[in-house]
């Protein structure tokens, strides 16, 4: 249980440290979309992928390589 609790504490930490810098650069709405990035279902995919060994369509990628696509067009416009 101790390899998780690490990886948990360095992915808080990493998390917490980039919190003011994307508020600096992009805003609070901005950081929202990161968010919800963060918690889509690209999570399951990879959990199917390297804990299961499933395969999963490829619709999973275009879909998560779109929302990566959306939050940067969105940041790239100065508000």
């Amino acid at each position: 249980i101790l390899p998780f609790i690490g990886f948990f504490a360095v992915t808080i930490f990493f998390f917490n440290s980039t919190i003011p810098i994307i508020l600096k650069i992009c805003g609070a709405t901005m950081l929202k979309l990161n968010l919800s990035l963060l918690t889509s279902d690209m999570w399951a995919v990879l959990i199917l992928i390297f804990a299961y060994h499933e395969k999963v369509d490829w619709i999973c990628f275009v879909a998560f390589a779109g929302m990566a696509a959306g939050l940067v067009i969105y940041s790239y416009k100065p508000s």
